[in-house]
């Protein structure tokens, strides 16, 4: 399939970098980058953690997991 995508400038410039350095071509290094991309939100998107509370005791010191790691992965 062919498409047109438009890049900052500065991503265009590491863009032209790396292909120089590496010897990779724009495709490859788009394909990778989507490759990467797909993968690390279908990792997110398949992690749920349902914590199990024991008494009213442990209520008030229950942790939201899911949400810390969204936030974790937020970078």
């Amino acid at each position: 399939m062919k498409t047109t995508i438009e890049f900052n400038d500065e991503l265009l410039a590491q863009i032209k970098c790396l292909k120089s350095r590496d010897g990779i071509s724009m495709k490859e290094l788009i394909e990778e980058g989507l490759r990467l991309a797909i993968a690390v939100r279908e990792q997110r998107a398949g992690y749920h953690f349902t914590p199990v509370i024991v008494g009213q005791a442990n209520a008030a010191a229950a942790v939201d997991v899911n949400a810390l790691v969204e936030a974790a992965n937020a970078d």
